[in-house]
């Protein structure tokens, strides 16, 4: 939208451009990452979204991954992204993974973390998320939703 932000591709520009001026009800979901590089991109697009009512801005949640791996850390993700977007988050998704080496146990240490993090926060947990591949090895004790997902990128690394 703004030619000092390359990062947002003209078409996901354009999208929220529409949005805006027909007030669709159409579902949009963005994963801007948690980065400096995402809440600027969130940033950019405050304006569109601010008078978007039904704007359910959702923390994903990797514990598997720097910077999220504790609490302490997670929350503070949470007040940059909200302090930088000017939204506020409203739920949490549990994915823990450590993308093809995912174990049936990391799944279920990332539901404890999040459930803890859930608490913590006040955050309602809305889902978790299991690697396709893993789902039938799962006991489905959950008290959540659980969201089967298959990988359609690789990564270049494993190329």
């Amino acid at each position: 939208m703004q030619a000092d932000l390359p990062i947002l591709s003209p078409a996901i520009a354009n999208m929220f451009q529409k949005f805006k001026i027909k007030q669709s009800k159409q579902l949009a979901i963005v994963d801007a990452g948690g980065n400096a590089t995402g809440t600027t991109v969130l940033a950019a697009l405050a304006d569109y979204l601010q008078d978007k009512k039904e704007i359910c801005m959702l923390q994903v949640i990797n514990p598997m991954r720097p910077f999220t791996h504790t609490i302490k850390e997670c929350l503070s993700m949470r007040a940059e992204i909200e302090k930088v977007s000017g939204i506020q988050i409203s739920g949490i998704i549990g994915n823990t993974n450590l993308i093809d080496e995912t174990t049936i146990e990391d799944i279920y240490r990332g539901y404890e973390f999040v459930k803890l993090l859930s608490r913590t926060s006040g955050l309602e947990l809305k889902f978790i998320t299991v690697p396709q591949n893993l789902w039938s090895l799962l006991d489905h004790g959950f008290n959540v939703p659980v969201l089967k997902i298959k990988r359609h990128l690789t990564p270049p690394w494993i190329k």
